[in-house]
């Protein structure tokens, strides 16, 4: 099932498309004009997920660090954001997290 990951290319398509989904769910929010503190660490985060994809074709050790400051970054504005509103949703963080991890695992076989 998730055999597609593997291939270089397709791990781009979701880095882009996982990071593109969470820049999308805090415009969203911000744009309801919610009380999102968290929404400037969600921002950064993209751009350091984004980031992570030319950083791929060149070198690779820096792109791992970038995405795992992206991952930082996101987790942590979204928990300022839900602290904020006091709507914490921890089955958000599951989903998100799972899908993170397993495009962290595959970056790791990736290059091994």
């Amino acid at each position: 099932m998730l055999a597609f990951l593997f291939d270089f290319y397709n791990l781009l398509i979701v880095i882009i498309g996982y990071s593109l989904l969470n820049l999308a769910v805090s415009l969203v929010a911000h744009f309801r004009k919610k009380n999102t503190p968290g929404n400037n660490y969600v921002y950064i985060g993209t751009l350091f997920s984004l980031g992570t994809v030319p950083l791929l074709f060149f070198y690779y050790p820096l792109a791992i660090a970038a995405w795992f400051v992206a991952i930082v970054l996101y987790y942590s504005g979204a928990k300022m954001n839900h602290e904020a509103n006091d709507d914490t949703t921890p089955l958000f963080y599951l989903f998100s997290l799972t899908i993170a991890a397993i495009i962290t695992f595959a970056l790791f076989l990736l290059h091994s």
